[in-house]
């Protein structure tokens, strides 16, 4: 299993999953976004292959962006 990101200090949490992905601007980008409009929110990156583990973290209450029937 991946390390995942420390995210319990978020009211919310997104997930950037896939491999290779350290390159990625796109939590940057996030940041800043929620940053600007007041939000306690944060997209990490979770760079892994392990599909189930990215499953059981979008199914949490806390995850944006998730779909109810996954």
């Amino acid at each position: 299993m991946t390390v995942t990101p420390e995210s319990n200090h978020r009211d919310k949490v997104g997930y950037l999953f896939g491999y290779p992905i350290a390159h990625s601007l796109s939590p940057l980008f996030h940041q800043t976004v929620f940053d600007s409009l007041g939000l306690n929110w944060s997209q990490s990156l979770l760079e892994s292959l392990d599909i189930p583990q990215f499953l059981e973290l979008i199914r949490r209450p806390q995850c944006f962006g998730r779909h109810a029937t996954v």
